[in-house]
């Protein structure tokens, strides 16, 4: 199933000056060519390399996650919308756009290994408000549970004797 996030970014990203590359954002998965729209069959080539997995994202996954937004957010403003559905309709990776990975999920119930792709929008440049979206959007086109292990439980004293 697919889950829905929307972002806020942090109030310090307003002072990150655009001239900043992508590593330097502080953001490790922001592409570097983050203020171009680039084909969607490269920026998914670049998420494998960057995120690679026992099943590679491909342009089918990725477009078919797109167009199901409306399923899993049918409040999801027009603007940003219309924006994800650039990938599906043209196949590239709008600007403002990069894929993101979350590998590891720790909860009181235990610690599971994941397989999680989201597809980030952001406001350019990082940090500031757009009027149409805000500072940006986050929607999960992959989530996948490949493994869990019980979370360890550690008894440090309250009191030094």
């Amino acid at each position: 199933m697919n889950i829905l996030i929307k972002i806020i970014f942090s109030a310090t990203l307003l002072f990150i000056p655009l001239a900043m590359n992508a590593d330097a954002y502080g953001i490790p998965d922001v592409r570097d060519d983050i203020e171009h729209d680039i084909p969607l069959a490269d920026a998914i080539k670049q998420a494998n390399k960057r995120f690679p997995s026992r099943q590679p994202l491909t342009e089918d996954e990725v477009i078919a996650a797109v167009r199901a937004m409306k399923l899993e957010d049918p409040n999801i403003s027009e603007a940003i919308y219309k924006i994800y559905q650039r990938v599906a309709d043209e196949r590239i990776l709008p600007r403002g756009m990069y894929f993101s990975y979350i590998s590891r999920w720790t909860t009181d119930y235990g610690d599971f290994v994941v397989d999680w792709k989201d597809l980030t929008l952001m406001s350019l440049p990082l940090g500031t408000k757009d009027a149409d979206i805000g500072y940006g959007y986050k929607y999960r086109i992959r989530a996948r549970f490949v493994s869990w292990e019980p979370v360890e439980v550690i008894n440090v004293p309250t009191k030094l004797k």
